[in-house]
């Protein structure tokens, strides 16, 4: 009986357990490793989307800097105030100049030149093959007014030249005198270039009329302009007679004001300093007579003064010349020590 109850008992409980497993679904529990497959195949297609969408930026924004940079090179042609800044090297291209030995050949002997403050222009001096010889209409019998030099205005950047004759820059104030002399003598037209104005559009020079005379004298100087722009020219004629020459040192150009020495045929010596605008002459300082001939004697101590080889003395010149644009300079005729003066 036992045995049988036992029996009984085992075949039930194995009922039981197979009525419950009939019941249950058969869904067998996910490993943990099949967990994780789908959040890890998530998460690489959300960094795939992030990577081409960055891409797909990039590619769009290169595209319209790409677009801007030529829509804007397209505005600067049509409007060349928008043009970028020329380099280095493209500047040097557009100023490029010639040195005057590249513009004249050795046959125009070159006896001076002044180029200009911007290094385009020059004004330049060179010799004759043979003189010009100018005679008046009114006084065909008397002097003859020689031109040995040319003037010549260059441009460095083109070559181009412009010739200017010395006999049309020198003033009248010097040139009409000469038609009342009677007999048929010969003076000569020398240049002396100046200086350039600080804007570089005007040029400065000196006209010298000098007798035949042995040794020669200045018997008057005129000043020239010249307007580079539109090739007007003013002339300005220093008085008096038998004046030094001009350099560039004696022009001073703020005060419209030239100095100049004058040593006359009484052997009076004088320097002055000359408004050619206002045309008011003021006297710097002279020596008289009894002074300037206790180192230049006799009748042509003057002569001496601008030669001093003629007497065989040392050259005795006040060697005047601005030092700023008030300040003068001279050498004084007796002690020849430098004196400093102001003007006014």
């Amino acid at each position: 009986m036992k045995l049988m109850d036992i029996n009984i008992n085992n075949k039930s409980m194995d009922n039981i357990n197979n009525t419950a497993n009939i019941q249950q679904p058969q869904s067998p529990i996910p490993s943990s490793d099949e967990e994780k497959k789908p959040h890890i195949s998530k998460r690489w297609l959300l960094i795939g989307l992030g990577v081409s969408f960055g891409v797909i930026v990039l590619i769009i924004s290169v595209y319209f800097v790409l677009n801007f940079k030529n829509s804007h090179r397209e505005t600067n042609r049509g409007n060349p105030s928008l043009t970028t800044t020329p380099t280095q090297e493209e500047k040097m291209q557009t100023t490029k100049t010639y040195k005057l030995e590249e513009i004249f050949t050795p046959e125009e002997k070159i006896s001076s030149s002044q180029i200009a403050p911007n290094n385009t222009y020059a004004f330049v001096v060179t010799q004759k093959s043979a003189p010009i010889g100018n005679t008046f209409k009114e006084n065909e019998n008397g002097p003859v007014i020689l031109v040995m030099d040319n003037l010549i205005f260059v441009n460095l950047s083109t070559k181009e030249k412009r010739d200017f004759d010395l006999y049309d820059l020198a003033s009248k104030e010097i040139i009409d005198p000469l038609k009342t002399i009677p007999v048929q003598t010969q003076y000569t037209l020398y240049v002396n270039l100046l200086k350039w104005s600080a804007s570089g559009n005007d040029f400065w020079g000196a006209i010298n009329l000098v007798s035949s005379a042995d040794p020669p004298v200045n018997d008057s100087i005129s000043l020239f302009k010249i307007n580079t722009q539109d090739w007007t020219i003013e002339r300005f004629a220093l008085p008096g007679n038998y004046i030094n020459s001009l350099g560039q040192q004696n022009l001073n150009l703020d005060k419209n004001a030239v100095l100049f020495e004058s040593a006359t045929p009484k052997n009076e010596l004088y320097l002055y300093n000359y408004d050619f605008l206002t045309k008011k002459k003021a006297i710097v300082i002279s020596y008289p007579n009894s002074i300037f001939s206790k180192y230049l004697p006799g009748k042509y101590g003057f002569l001496g003064y601008f030669h001093p080889w003629f007497l065989e003395t040392e050259s005795r010149q006040l060697n005047s010349k601005w030092f700023d644009k008030e300040t003068i300079l001279y050498t004084d005729f007796v002690t020849r020590k430098e004196i400093t003066k102001k003007i006014e």
